[in-house]
């Protein structure tokens, strides 16, 4: 048996600032923290090879992970394919050990975004692991399978994702729920002067929305049910943050609705600055049909934006219905519309939701996090 932790472990991500998402948010946690608590950390980032061919893509990063990984003694990879096979192969041959976080389920993600002819609504995660697709998403769901297979430990940021894991076939032992750290950003405006600076008049009603584009973040019945907003506050806006797939298609809906003034597609935004919008709006609503545990609404928590979104995946690890946020079914236009106008109308109300969701904020401290995550790789390095 090892008796020591590595001082030296590679991280393998698909993201890493600039680039956004939540990858990219914790390797850069891990390569600020890891190294205060002794432990040097390599990042490997995906970007370094996405403009080759497809498979030579992740033969070349596999040949990157064997060089950088060298004189590691871990390797912890942040999804399970496009850097978890590569870097699982070069662990194997090496010798080092193999830890794995998985924080959404990829193949459900690919087969999501494929083309399709209508609004129809895509097969809940759970459904997905019981059915079967085309043979490209069937190797996607194999190679995922494959990798959290082989690692020693899988980390997963909520009982959700764990719930999902299990149904993959790995044993409850080898998988690790550890919640995303928050560190609440430090505001130099509140919203009085982010409006100002955006200029939104005093008078306006901005909702705002953000995330990638993509078929089942529910942006269309977003769009749908605003129609129903603005005839009784006709001087509203909806604001839409993030870029993807979708981003065409929702701008003709958009178009067809007749919403072209009051529907802005704000495009991607540096994270500082959709903190702004955010700030400035009256509701941020998530209306998805799928979340592992959304980094995005704990950082609308700590914003003071009140929140409505869906009761799925981990939104309700992060949030409580009716105390902390409004729950509504996910694509239900009428239900959206409803309680979109609910927080329009009633000032106290919106209070009372912020002031709940600031609370639930203390499970998600930076410092759980880091020391949970160390524990972790240490216990797979010593066993």
């Amino acid at each position: 048996m090892k008796n020591l932790f590595p001082t030296k472990i590679l991280v393998a991500t698909p993201l890493f600032p600039p680039e956004i998402g939540g990858p990219a948010t914790y390797a850069k946690i891990l390569s600020e923290e890891l190294p205060k608590r002794g432990i040097e950390t390599e990042i490997l980032v995906f970007r370094e090879v996405r403009s080759l061919p497809k498979i030579v893509r992740h033969f070349a990063y596999f040949l990157r992970c064997i060089g950088k990984g060298r004189d590691c003694g871990l390797i912890y990879a942040l999804d399970p394919v496009s850097v978890g096979f590569p870097a699982w192969l070069a662990a194997k041959l090496t010798g080092k050990r193999f830890v794995l976080k998985v924080a959404g389920d990829f193949a459900w993600e690919m087969y999501n975004q494929r083309p399709t002819t209508n609004d129809q609504r895509p097969d809940t995660l759970e459904k997905f692991q019981k059915r079967k697709y085309d043979w490209l998403t069937e190797i996607r769901r194999f190679v995922e399978r494959f990798v959290a297979s082989k690692a020693e430990k899988v980390i997963v940021p909520s009982e959700y994702l764990k719930k999902i894991i299990l149904m993959w076939g790995v044993p409850a032992e080898k998988i690790k729920v550890i919640y995303n750290a928050f560190s609440p950003p430090r505001l130099l405006f509140d919203k009085e002067t982010a409006r100002q600076a955006l200029k939104i008049g005093g008078d306006e009603k901005i909702i705002i929305s953000a995330g990638r584009l993509v078929p089942w973040k529910g942006f269309g019945a977003l769009i749908e049910s605003f129609s129903g907003v603005l005839r009784q506050f006709p001087n509203s806006r909806l604001f839409i943050a993030g870029d993807g797939p979708d981003a065409s298609s929702l701008k003709l809906k958009s178009k067809n609705e007749k919403l072209e003034e009051n529907v802005v597609f704000l495009g991607q935004l540096k994270q500082a600055e959709l903190h702004r919008y955010i700030v400035a709006t009256d509701a941020f609503v998530l209306n998805t049909g799928y979340e592992g545990l959304s980094h995005l609404l704990l950082e609308v928590m700590a914003l003071g934006t009140p929140i409505i979104t869906t009761a799925v995946g981990g939104n309700p690890e992060v949030l409580k219905g009716g105390q902390s946020a409004i729950f509504v079914a996910y694509n239900d236009k009428v239900a959206l519309t409803g309680v979109i106008l609910e927080i329009l109308s009633n000032p106290e109300k919106a209070n009372t939701l912020v002031a709940e969701a600031k609370k639930s904020l203390a499970k998600f401290t930076l410092e759980t996090m880091i020391t949970s995550t160390i524990s972790v790789l240490k216990k797979t390095y010593v066993e």
